[in-house]
């Protein structure tokens, strides 16, 4: 496990993830918006969104359409789908991979 895995379960109450894992299921932003562009039209923001071909939770396909409806409306976005065995949890063993994007993107 790297060390942001270690660190990230010596912090995380597992508890926790009962109300985080209700709120996803609940929050729909389309349907609370009436559509991905519409929620998004009034941001200023820049995003990065990164995906994983093998994420379950938030499927690669999801992410795209979310890229997709941004730059329809001509928001600054760039899209990664990043090749991990690792699903949803790629964000805790994949730093070389999502590192070196988000530095850039931060800059």
């Amino acid at each position: 496990m790297s060390e942001s895995a270690e660190a990230f379960a010596e912090k995380f109450d597992a508890n926790s993830f009962l109300y985080i894992s209700r709120a996803m299921d609940l929050f729909d932003i389309p349907l609370q918006s009436g559509s991905l562009a519409k929620a998004y039209e009034g941001s200023a923001a820049e995003f990065l969104i990164i995906s994983s071909k093998t994420d379950w939770l938030f499927p690669a396909h999801q992410s795209r359409e979310a890229a997709d409806a941004l730059s329809a409306l001509g928001k600054p976005v760039e899209y990664l789908e990043i090749g991990s065995i690792y699903g949803h949890d790629s964000f805790l063993h994949e730093d070389d991979l999502l590192t070196p994007p988000i530095k850039d993107f931060l800059k």
